[in-house]
């Protein structure tokens, strides 16, 4: 697998052979999350992650302006399925708590093979923002997620955002005790066969829970 995705990661290598390497070797399968965890060095995250950027741009109707910070992601792959976590370059527990009921940026999650749940149900395909690597005919399909932080009734929020004005899932934000001084830290965790857990730490002072099911 490494000298794999040494090659793939070649810098004579176009866009869809770097995607198809992450993203088609592999986030974690959700039926060995718990024990074949398969995380993506720095080096290889980065050169994948400033090609993800440059691909989505700023789209006109992005609920967030996130700019991400393309050094500091985290990622995972296995089997078929894929993510990646990339922060916003502000981001810190200080804007985290200043946070009202309009979000702030925190990052970008990027998926392939897998998508959000939302009170147990996973989100339609149409409200996911899709893109497309095509190169020559291969192509290779991921999906994005704007993620902010937002306080309704007094309490923290990460809220995932798609396609259109709402959010596509909440997750509650609570206190972390974590020594970490990563942005975004990422872990994650078998649930059942079919679906798994995405843990995020934010800023070294928070943490939210997602969840994910395999893509239909």
């Amino acid at each position: 697998m490494k000298n794999l995705l040494r090659e793939c990661f070649g810098f004579e290598f176009g866009l869809v052979n770097v995607m198809r390497c992450l993203l088609t070797c592999g986030v974690v399968g959700l039926s060995t999350m718990a024990t074949a965890q398969d995380r993506i060095s720095t080096e290889e995250s980065q050169k994948v992650a400033r090609k993800l950027v440059e691909l989505l741009g700023a789209p006109a109707d992005a609920q967030l302006t996130i700019s991400a910070d393309t050094d500091r992601g985290e990622g995972y792959k296995h089997g078929e399925l894929g993510l990646l976590v990339l922060p916003d370059q502000k981001l810190s527990a200080a804007a985290i708590e200043a946070a009202k009921s309009e979000p702030v940026p925190v990052g970008q999650l990027w998926l392939k093979g897998i998508s959000p749940v939302s009170d147990g149900i996973i989100v339609p395909v149409a409200k996911h923002r899709k893109l497309t690597v095509t190169e020559g005919d291969k192509s290779v399909d991921v999906t994005v997620c704007l993620l902010g932080a937002r306080k309704r009734d007094g309490k923290l929020e990460l809220v995932l955002y798609g396609q259109g004005k709402e959010p596509i899932t909440i997750a509650a934000m609570e206190p972390d005790q974590s020594t970490s001084t990563a942005p975004i830290g990422v872990t994650v965790a078998k649930e059942t066969e079919e679906t798994g857990r995405i843990e995020l730490t934010l800023a070294g002072k928070f943490k939210a829970k997602l969840f994910v099911k395999r893509a239909e």
